[in-house]
């Protein structure tokens, strides 16, 4: 069902908390992609960028609850906790470099999953699948629940900047899946997503779009979608057609400032976003 954002008064900026909350409650299975090309990485460093992933992610829960855990297997492997630790974690990424075929066409990935409480195994708090460190198609995903206390759009686009500068990507949105079921069929993919960055070494700009507001971050542009609803984000999909060209095969890596863009302290009163009650 279609739900009107509205803008919101500064009492309900500070009480709404999760994805469900800021996006409405049509939205499903949000998300965070990070992509780019060539870039060849040891284990060691992609086990870097992990573990500060992994605790920018569990930073969102008390420290005293939430572990991170790989897959369960039939030999019991997931019950063991993986530490927030580049050298523990170069362990676990090094067997995954060694499944790829000449050609690309496979690869095996490292998938994690964050639980507040190790006993209850079924509804994880988020979870991140990183296939990294080679000549092509290099993609990290940050799956989070409706329930994911993100905060409101400037704080949603707080952690999607830390997660850029952690992975230096080519390009990268903030999505549900429902978005872009939606926006199946309507044309060719482009960036049209809540937040969207692309780097200028990769690709040229994208032509102005009335449904974003553009704004320069590192070597790049962040794009934030101006009705954060699912109609909306399908409409800037259609506006913003026929979408990027392909990134160069090896990647200029972008590089990132410290800090945030001054425009993401007025971001929540310049967006629409939330559900109406009872919408």
């Amino acid at each position: 069902m279609d739900t009107d954002a509205v803008k919101q008064d500064s009492s309900t900026l500070k009480s709404m908390k999760t994805i469900r909350e800021v996006l409405g409650s049509e939205c499903r299975k949000p998300f965070i992609s990070l992509i780019w090309e060539g870039r060849d990485e040891s284990a060691l460093e992609v086990a870097r960028r992990l573990a500060s992933s992994m605790r920018l992610i569990s930073g969102h829960f008390p420290a005293e609850t939430n572990k991170w855990y790989p897959p369960t297997d039939d030999n019991g492997g997931g019950e063991i906790p993986v530490e927030e630790d580049p050298g523990a974690l170069e362990n676990l990424i090094e067997p995954t470099f060694n499944h790829v075929f000449e050609d690309n066409f496979f690869r095996s990935s490292t998938y994690l999953f964050l639980f507040e409480d190790p006993a209850q195994r079924l509804n994880p708090a988020a979870s991140i699948n990183v296939v990294a460190g080679f000549r092509t198609q290099n993609r990290v995903t940050v799956e989070l629940p409706e329930s994911f206390p993100l905060g409101p759009p400037s704080a949603a686009a707080r952690l999607f900047l830390d997660l850029m500068r952690i992975w230096q990507p080519d390009s990268a949105e903030f999505s549900t899946i429902s978005a872009v079921r939606a926006s199946m069929g309507k044309g060719y993919a482009s960036h049209a997503a809540y937040l969207a960055w692309a780097s200028a070494k990769a690709q040229p700009p994208a032509p102005a779009a009335e449904g974003e507001l553009v704004i320069p971050f590192g070597d790049g542009w962040l794009y934030v979608a101006k009705k954060w609803t699912v109609p909306a984000i399908v409409a800037l999909h259609q506006e913003l057609n026929p979408g990027r060209t392909d990134a160069p095969k090896i990647q200029d890596t972008p590089n990132f400032p410290d800090g945030y863009p001054v425009q993401l302290d007025g971001l929540d009163s310049a967006i629409l976003w939330g559900s109406e009650p009872n919408g």
